[in-house]
């Protein structure tokens, strides 16, 4: 088994007398998008800092690539692909002239950033605005991090709020890429309160709160839940288990289950088969809670406004 990309064993942080992680674990492998989650003021990004080196533990295990990050080695952070709050860009100056400072920093040469910025940019309008990054909009300015963060496509990305300000096109772009990257074994870490990005790009979801991580139950790929309204018998059960070669749950006067997204016309030959045999139906749905239902039933309904 390949050695973690990330390794974070019983980390704990304080700031004077408030104390950010009690108990921090984390292990995760190439070709893995883990997705951060938690309140205003949880630690995310403190998280992230750490993992740069840009804070130390107080305690704990971190190992980033097989390196101590607060070391600060220039072959890791050549490794790395960031996206902090700030865009890091210098706003006196073109896009041009900041990709070419990235490429240089990170020991690229001229033709091969003029080859990523033609491949995977050319459809995008920053390449062809010439103007101060200064006068950018600001999701301009998160499009410009994200290209600097995917040069070279390192080994593991650092996301903080990466889907912040962007519009559709730059949204669809960006998960391109991190498709991409995911593709060539690259390891991904994006911690967002845009909870469509989480769901639509990781494996792993991961709460932080009081100073721990609680780990959300991993989501089955592909399928997606459906539920039919109906009697609690044994026997619809089996014939829903039955169709849909899954798991079934009964919950609050529903069978709940997934289906694979192709599968959709399983549900009328369920249905038909279902009254056929008698059973009552009042309503067949798909369920499109997902993460953002799960968080609501996690925190509260009183606790989750810095979630949504």
């Amino acid at each position: 088994m390949p050695d973690p990309v990330i390794t974070l064993a019983h980390v704990r942080k304080s700031f004077g007398r408030t104390t950010v992680f009690v108990d921090v674990s984390l292990e995760l492998c190439a070709g893995s998008v883990f997705g951060l989650v938690g309140l205003n003021g949880a630690g995310k990004t403190t998280l992230i800092r750490i993992l740069l080196g840009l804070l130390k533990p107080d305690n704990g295990t971190c190992r980033v690539l097989g390196h101590e990050p607060w070391r600060h080695q220039t072959d890791l952070y050549r490794m790395l692909g960031v996206v902090l709050e700030h865009n890091g860009f210098w706003g006196n100056l073109s896009v041009a002239q900041n990709m070419r400072f990235f490429a240089k920093a990170k020991g690229i040469g001229r033709p091969d950033l003029e080859a990523y910025l033609r491949e995977q940019w050319a459809t995008t309008a920053i390449i062809e605005k010439k103007g101060k990054v200064k006068y950018f909009s600001r999701g301009e300015k998160m499009q410009c991090a994200l290209c600097r963060a995917f040069l070279g496509w390192p080994r593991l990305y650092l996301l903080d709020e990466p889907a912040i300000a962007l519009d559709i096109k730059a949204y669809d772009h960006f998960c391109g890429l991190v498709r991409r990257a995911r593709e060539q074994g690259a390891t991904v870490v994006i911690s967002s309160h845009q909870l469509d990005a989480i769901e639509d790009l990781c494996d792993s979801v991961g709460i932080l709160e009081n100073g721990t991580i609680t780990f959300l139950p991993a989501k089955k790929q592909g399928r997606r839940p459906w539920l039919i309204r109906a009697q609690m018998r044994p026997e619809y059960g089996a014939v829903i288990r039955e169709m849909t070669g899954g798991e079934t749950v009964y919950r609050d006067g529903a069978w709940r289950f997934d289906i694979h997204p192709a599968d959709t016309r399983v549900i009328g030959a369920m249905v038909t088969k279902l009254a056929a045999m008698g059973c009552d139906i009042g309503e067949v749905r798909e369920e499109s809670a997902g993460l953002r239902e799960s968080l609501r039933k996690y925190y509260g309904p009183s606790r989750d406004n810095g979630v949504v």
